[in-house]
């Protein structure tokens, strides 16, 4: 048996982005909080809907995935879209 603990991600995330964030080395959403969400969408399975579930979680708590600041505003819009 293993050591490491299993992936920890929000229901909803699909098990293609799961498998790419744990590939890029994070086990947690948590670990996303600060991440550049540019980053995270070259991640190959990582879509929008992902992001959004991310996003949404590490909103609830305090947290948010790193945005640059020119584009905040229309990467609001653009979660706020999908939800």
């Amino acid at each position: 048996m293993s050591s490491e603990s299993a992936p920890d991600f929000p229901s909803g995330v699909s098990a293609p982005a799961i498998r790419a964030f744990t590939a890029a080395g994070y086990r947690n959403v948590r670990e996303l909080a600060g991440v550049p969400a540019g980053e995270l969408a070259q991640l190959h399975g990582v879509g929008p809907k992902a992001l959004r579930i991310v996003q949404a979680a590490l909103e609830a708590a305090g947290q948010s995935l790193a945005w640059p600041s020119y584009a905040l505003p229309r990467a609001i819009r653009w979660i706020r879209r999908l939800s």
